[in-house]
């Protein structure tokens, strides 16, 4: 199981050319597919939530650190490996990057 939400996406544009001779219809084209994918933690938007009711000057209390935004999957942060909850995200793009090339998990 894995903390990130992950959204994928594939895109399909398709254009009508324009350079069609008189008395024939433009032609619909297709465009190579693209992939979208959207990685992001709930955690992520309650540590920016804090932001927007900062004053003037005011810093926030969060630490714009690996800790903060990779933590692990057990929501634990490892004191020897501070790299634990990044290596889970990386391994979950993985997963990802193996779906979309149609590879088995």
């Amino acid at each position: 199981m894995s903390r990130y939400t992950i959204e994928i996406a594939k895109i399909q544009n398709f254009v009508l050319t324009t350079t069609a001779p008189l008395g024939t219809y433009p032609k619909l084209v297709a465009d190579e597919p693209r992939w979208m994918v959207s990685v992001y933690d709930s955690e992520w938007a309650a540590v920016f939530e804090q932001n927007a009711n900062l004053g003037l000057g005011e810093g926030t209390s969060w630490k714009p650190d690996m800790q903060t935004f990779f933590r692990g999957p057990d929501d634990q942060f490892s004191k020897t490996r501070k790299s634990v909850g990044f290596s889970h995200f990386l391994s979950a793009l993985e997963k990802v990057r193996k779906l979309v090339q149609g590879e088995s998990l």
